[in-house]
């Protein structure tokens, strides 16, 4: 496909060829006759040399204008991208002013002047938000704190079971059947079916008691509904106050209930919610592939190395929830792994991961085993997925294991909302251009919350770019000349 950039290149060049064959068909006008006849004659004898020199003439002209169209292109393209960052994810972002353009050059400083403005401006905004939303944020807290240290497991729902709270005792008590956090189905963990009935009682505004599966359990809890303006806007769970939680019935039922009640307790984490997801749930029901309501799993692997088809094997893996756009920094996963093989001082050097520390640590098949419960039914996330893909693709195959069929890869999008030659797109360049800050970098739950806060910034600029769903965002990263590039690696 031809550039728009070589396309003005060559209607430069060509006019530079009509210029000399314009100039000779004047000269021969005004010739005798007999003169326009030595003349064709000379021409005739010397046409190689008059063809060569045309074709020099012609590709000269095309190739210096092609290379000072391209480096124009390349920085307006740049200044673009960057003016894209400032406005929609980061205005402390500034762009370069070292075009060679004077005309680019001063539309940098103005884009950097507007960019210091919105940042001045979203400061004080913040603050006023900050200080309209203590009060608040108090009350929360304190509500927060009463949740956390109750025994009893609390779970409060939207009316299609979106876990909107949760405390510690309900994420204790459900952790071994499956992932329970903020933004997850509670029919993860709980079966559906059991709860039906009682759910829909509660939100006819009933309290009722209920045996419900989980997992291999059974467990009885309460149901009741969630009140808004006189009507009920989802249900809560309670589990009923006796010793170690949740009550189990069933075969088991004496070893489980003795070890629940005798088991030791960690500390309690403070309790989890976010209501705002109560008001996005009923805004977007059907939102399908949209960006801003699908749920992901940010991942990151450290190895042993970097090539996955020599030998190298994975050491941690750290994984991140993001839903509907926020970060759930309450629910992640974090993983030493044994890699069956000793781990070289170089990668120790870069991640601080020793064989010491890894010793007796479960193997990949079973960390797999629960990553696969807690990306399910989300998109994959990397910064260079295909990357980590290569490491644990071939053991999910093996044994198994279902690996998301949906994946999008940040530095591939970075790469399509910066196309300019010469970006960076590694995750610390991106990372910076985003305004994200950097900790526990070579870490892989550390990457993996850079890759996530990553994302947010992300799906904001991509939808400014007009590119809103899961399918747009794949379509602009594989255009990329990096996504060609990467797509030999493995």
């Amino acid at each position: 496909m031809i550039s728009s950039v070589d396309r003005k290149a060559a209607r430069v060049a060509a006019f530079a060829a009509i210029v000399p064959a314009v100039t000779g068909v004047l000269l021969v006008v005004d010739l005798e006759p007999a003169e326009r006849a030595a003349l064709a004659e000379a021409a005739l004898s010397q046409a190689w040399a008059l063809v060569l020199g045309l074709v020099v003439l012609v590709v000269g002209v095309w190739w210096i204008m092609r290379g000072g169209l391209h480096a124009q292109d390349q920085a307006a393209r740049r200044l673009a991208a960057s003016a894209r960052t400032a406005a929609v994810t980061n205005p402390a972002h500034r762009a370069e002013s070292t075009a060679d353009t004077v005309g680019l050059r001063d539309a940098a400083e103005a884009v950097n002047a507007l960019a210091e403005r919105a940042e001045r401006a979203e400061r004080d905004v913040a603050a006023q938000v900050a200080a309209a939303r203590h009060e608040v944020a108090t009350e929360r807290d304190r509500l927060a704190a009463v949740l956390a240290d109750l025994e009893n497991p609390v779970i409060v729902c939207t009316q299609d079971g979106l876990v909107l709270l949760l405390n510690d005792a309900a994420r204790v008590a459900c952790g071994s059947e499956g992932y329970l956090g903020v933004g997850r189905s509670v029919f993860s963990v709980l079966d559906r079916d059991d709860l039906a009935d009682p759910v829909r009682r509660a939100l006819a505004g009933e309290r009722v008691t209920a045996q419900v599966r989980c997992g291999t359990q059974v467990v009885r809890v309460r149901v009741g509904p969630v009140n808004e303006s006189g009507r009920a806007t989802g249900f809560v769970l309670v589990a009923p106050p006796e010793p170690g939680a949740l009550r189990v019935r069933g075969r088991a039922e004496d070893a489980a209930a003795t070890h629940l009640a005798t088991a030791p307790r960690p500390a309690l984490r403070p309790v989890v919610y976010d209501f705002r997801l109560l008001e996005l749930d009923r805004s977007a029901p059907d939102a399908g592939d949209d960006l801003r309501t699908l749920a992901f799993t940010v991942l990151d692997l450290e190895t042993t190395g970097l090539n996955p088809l020599g030998g190298d094997k994975v050491v941690s893996v750290g994984a991140v929830r993001v839903d509907r756009g926020r970060v759930r920094e309450d629910d992640v996963l974090d993983r030493l792994v044994d890699p069956g093989r000793a781990i070289p001082l170089a990668a120790t050097g870069v991640h601080g991961i020793t064989d010491a520390m890894v010793a007796g640590r479960s193997r990949l098949p079973a960390v797999l085993d629960d990553l696969a419960r807690f990306w399910a039914d989300t998109v994959l996330v990397g910064h260079d997925v295909a990357f980590d893909l290569a490491f644990l693709r071939p053991t999910a195959d093996r044994h198994g294991i279902e690996v998301p069929g949906r994946a999008l890869d940040t530095m591939l999008l970075s790469a399509a909302l910066n196309p300019a030659d010469g970006e960076a797109h590694g995750l610390e360049s991106v990372a910076a251009r985003f305004g994200v800050p950097v900790f526990g970098r070579h870490t892989a739950l550390g990457d993996a919350l850079v890759t996530a806060e990553i994302l947010v910034r992300m799906i904001d600029q991509l939808a400014a770019a007009g590119i809103t769903t899961y399918g747009e965002a794949v379509k602009a990263a594989s255009s990329t000349r990096l996504a060609r590039d990467s797509a030999k690696r493995f």
